[in-house]
């Protein structure tokens, strides 16, 4: 238990120094606020053959080795930041890539359904770094006796307009970054409002 702590607290640390995303509380809504949408609670959107399918170069895709293990929704308010905490689970090969460069990253993109010209907030791309050099051969431990590494990380979108929205985590090629023990694509739909 007290290596695990030190090991929390110094992960911690180095997130922080880096200026890298970390793990956070949203900030509290004044009203009540419908529960937390976590991963097993979100529909996930449907799936395409074209999206689901492998990356047909073979070429591994510029991230591989990231799944995201678990994930969860802010509440969906209008008006109000909406947060996609994720824990991911890297292995062998993202460190391979954190110390080869360039930075390791996955991007996180909202696309507002059916949106025409006056549709309200733009799609946007987040880009969510994974890693660095520095940070490993730390994360090479863990891997060594886990078999993989957790890295925390969030992305906000500061307003949703109204309706059906689809989030979807990918690789900065565009290749589906998978989801859970099923490994199915991290897609999701949600609804604000």
């Amino acid at each position: 238990m007290k290596g695990q702590l030190r090991r929390l607290l110094l992960c911690s640390a180095a997130l922080i120094a880096t200026g890298a995303a970390t793990w956070i509380d949203p900030p509290v809504a004044d009203s009540p606020a419908p529960a937390v949408l976590r991963g097993s609670d979100i529909e996930p959107a449907p799936q395409s053959k074209a999206a689901a399918a492998p990356q047909i170069s073979g070429e591994p895709a510029l991230g591989s080795g990231i799944t995201v293990a678990r994930w969860e929704f802010s509440p969906t308010v209008p008006g109000r930041p909406v947060y996609l905490s994720m824990t991911l689970d890297g292995t062998q090969a993202a460190i391979d890539r954190m110390q080869a460069g360039p930075p390791l990253t996955i991007q996180v993109h909202w696309i507002r359904e059916n949106a025409g010209a006056a549709s309200g907030a733009p799609n946007l791309v987040t880009d969510l770094p994974i890693g660095r050099p520095g940070l490993a051969a730390t994360l090479d431990g863990d891997v060594r006796r886990k078999g993989y590494f957790e890295w925390h990380t969030w992305a906000r979108k500061d307003y949703l307009s109204p309706g059906p929205w689809t989030v979807s985590v990918t690789y900065p090629d565009r290749q589906p970054v998978t989801c859970g023990s099923d490994a199915q694509p991290c897609r999701f739909s949600i609804n604000v409002g």
